[in-house]
């Protein structure tokens, strides 16, 4: 996913890619089935490049609690910011030099494969569930909550608070 920068001109760009989990070297190409689409708006200037990416796919994930696999649509959007040595310096003053990168004035191209790949798989969410409310396994038996209740009994107790329990009927 590479930007050919040396023959911009000055102002601002779109570019839409629209390319595969493997040409991202996304090695998880059972969750990331589907393609991944792309929209770069780059705006470049003398001496900097500002670029906002939006990255969208579907992710084939299973549910954390009842096991069910399901389909999600993932995005997320993020912002780079590329500038000569000279300005850079100015950043480094005040802490910020994490946040830009360096502009080469040779630099005739940019590739942004590794954004868009890291862009995606933060956007993943770290509890997958397949809906909010997802109710998921009987505890006891196994049986998936959501397609029906399950005749297991739910009343088990420690056998330690018993004796608090008579004390409470009482």
């Amino acid at each position: 996913m590479k930007i050919l920068i040396s023959t911009l001109s000055l102002g601002l760009h779109e570019f839409d890619f629209n390319e595969s989990a493997a040409e991202l070297e996304i090695e998880d190409t059972t969750t990331f089935r589907h393609d991944v689409f792309t929209k770069v708006w780059l705006e470049k200037g003398v001496d900097h490049l500002y670029i906002r990416i939006r990255a969208q796919t579907v992710g084939h994930f299973v549910c954390d609690r009842c096991l069910e696999e399901f389909e999600r649509e993932i995005a997320d959007e993020v912002k780079l910011y590329y500038s000569n040595k000279s300005f850079i310096s100015n950043f480094e003053e005040q802490g910020w030099e994490e946040e830009v990168r360096p502009l080469p004035p040779d630099l005739k191209e940019i590739d942004l494969s590794k954004d868009v790949r890291d862009t995606i798989l933060l956007a993943v969410p770290m509890k997958l569930l397949c809906s909010e409310s997802c109710k998921g396994l009987c505890p006891i038996c196994g049986a998936n909550l959501n397609q029906g209740v399950c005749d297991c009994s739910r009343e088990s107790m420690d056998p330690r608070w018993r004796a608090l329990k008579k004390l409470l009927q009482s």
